[in-house]
């Protein structure tokens, strides 16, 4: 991978720990997204809740219909941590204004 390549959650920029990961599992999206080792293994943890047999490509619609939901949902929720922890820097920088 390229060095300019980062994980799209954390920011993590060391490309020997940056990896591919497909947004609504392998078997059901072309989409990818950078992420580090450590947030794709937060990402894919909660999708691994769902059973293989439940999120593959055969499964049935309204299965696949809430897997996309629960990863839709950990992937925002994994946004909304570092959105916080972010916009939590800001306030404690701007303190000495």
């Amino acid at each position: 991978m390229a060095q300019d390549k980062k994980c799209e959650l954390c920011g993590e920029n060391d490309s020997r720990v940056i990896e591919k990961h497909h947004i609504f599992g392998r078997n059901n999206s072309p989409e990818i997204m950078l992420l580090c080792k450590n947030c794709h293994y937060k990402i894919t943890h909660g999708q691994n809740k769902i059973t293989p047999k439940r999120r593959s490509k055969n499964a049935p619609l309204n299965d696949l219909d809430k897997f996309l939901l629960v990863s839709s949902g950990i992937l925002l929720q994994e946004i909304g941590k570092v959105t916080r922890e972010m916009g939590n820097v800001l306030v404690e920088m701007s303190k000495g204004e």
